[in-house]
């Protein structure tokens, strides 16, 4: 079930991805996907770099009675 619905945004995003690419062009498509893609990934590398702190302070606080 997973699986298929990975497929399936697959899919719409390839789809997407194409109509985009035929209002504006392949290059500029292209390129806006890469800049999607590096915000994407740097808002959630930056969300991953406070989570060892926040697990670290609910152990401790978990820990106490």
């Amino acid at each position: 079930m997973a699986q298929s619905g990975l497929y399936a945004v697959q899919g719409l995003g390839i789809r997407a991805g194409g109509a985009v690419a035929q209002l504006i062009g392949a290059p500029l498509a292209g390129g806006l996907a890469g800049l999607v893609g590096l915000t994407a990934a740097t808002m959630l590398a930056m969300s991953w770099t406070h989570l060892p702190g926040r697990l670290i302070q609910a152990t401790e606080r978990a820990g106490e009675p």
